[in-house]
C-alpha cells in the first residue's frame, strides 16, 4: 500500500515538473550579428509553425537612433531589423528585451 502511494506521488511530481518545463519553451529565438560597417542585424528562428507577433524594445542603445520593432514573423526564420550607427567610427552598444504572442494583431 505504501509503495503504491509513493509511486503515484512520484508520478504526479514528475508529471508536474515535465509540464512546467515545457511551458518555459521559447517558440521564438532572437539573435543579433554585428557587420563590418558597424551595423547590427537581428534575426529570428521559430520552433513552431504559424505567425507570431514580436515586440522588441531596447533597454540600452548607444551610437544609434532609438528604435524598436513591432511586427509579424511569418516564416520559420529570417532577418527582421537592422540598426545603423550614427558614427561609423564606433560600434553600437545595445541590450534588448522581447516578447511575442502567437497569431497576428489586427493593426499589423
Amino acid at each position: 500500500m505504501k509503495s503504491t502511494l509513493l509511486f503515484w506521488r512520484l508520478t504526479i511530481v514528475l508529471l508536474v515538473l515535465n509540464l512546467s518545463g515545457k511551458s518555459q519553451n521559447n517558440s521564438v529565438n532572437i539573435t543579433s550579428e554585428r557587420n563590418a560597417d558597424q551595423s547590427v542585424d537581428f534575426f529570428y528562428e521559430k520552433e513552431d509553425f504559424g505567425s507570431f507577433f514580436l515586440n522588441l524594445t531596447f533597454s540600452h542603445l548607444e551610437n544609434a537612433l532609438p528604435t524598436s520593432y513591432k511586427g509579424r514573423l511569418s516564416g520559420m526564420s529570417g532577418k527582421f531589423l537592422t540598426i545603423k550607427p550614427m558614427s561609423q567610427n564606433s560600434s553600437i552598444g545595445y541590450s534588448y528585451t522581447y516578447t511575442y504572442i502567437r497569431g497576428k494583431l489586427f493593426s499589423f
